[in-house]
């Protein structure tokens, strides 16, 4: 009888045995696959954090290539309203003498700083000799 407890014991002791070797051969798997996984995860990380460092290299050249190109923008445009405003001014004079050419003009030929015809003929056909020979 003891004998037959004694082989019932290492029996039942062999399948405990068998049972913790498949056990610790499925954990030693999945420990293997988790660090595969990791092994995996952290080369997704390296690429990832090589990926985001080069976004920042390239925002910041567009960031300054941006800031550059608004400021010439910026620049260009106050030159041409610095043209602008002296065109308008140039406008302005021109359009005032104009102004003072016509009132001069219709004072003339009310007789107001008026030549008599004979000097009047005279002096414009000088002044017409005078430039033909230029």
């Amino acid at each position: 009888e003891e004998k037959l407890a004694q082989e019932t014991t290492i029996s039942s002791l062999k399948m405990e045995l068998e049972r913790s070797n498949e056990i610790t051969t499925h954990l030693q798997t999945e420990l293997e696959n988790a660090k595969s996984l990791t092994r995996l995860s952290e080369k997704q990380f390296d690429g990832l954090k090589d990926a985001i460092r080069q976004l920042q290299v390239e925002n910041e050249e567009k960031t300054t290539l941006n800031e550059r190109l608004v400021e010439n923008a910026v620049a260009e445009k106050e030159k041409m309203a610095e043209q602008f405003n002296s065109m308008n001014d140039m406008v302005e004079k021109l359009q005032k003498e104009i102004s003072m050419l016509r009132s001069y003009n219709k004072k003339s030929e009310k007789g107001w700083f008026r030549l008599p015809n004979s000097q009047k003929e005279s002096k414009s056909t000088t002044a017409v000799e005078g430039t033909s020979d230029d």
